[in-house]
């Protein structure tokens, strides 16, 4: 039960990114979906135990890391040209 419920939750986040992202290049802007679910979690002994979801929340964080680098070197490339 518990794996069925972290593939949903995952595949929800990556739809969530993925339509954020097109709903808002439209208007030729880039926003980073940010998963509610991270920002909710109240810090106990409990929640550090929860292996799933700290490696949900740190699978997000990392997407989010690598995102905001390939932007930055992005802009970097169109500044240079």
């Amino acid at each position: 039960m518990v794996s069925i419920k972290n593939d949903f939750v995952a595949q929800l986040h990556k739809f969530m990114a993925s339509l954020t992202d097109t709903r808002w290049k439209m208007d030729g802007k880039t926003v980073l979906y940010i998963p509610h679910e991270g920002t909710v979690v109240p810090v106990s002994p409990t929640t550090a135990k929860n292996k799933e979801l700290i490696h949900r929340l740190e699978s997000m964080v990392f997407v989010l890391v690598i995102i905001y680098a390939f932007y930055m070197c992005f802009d970097d490339l169109v500044i240079i040209n």
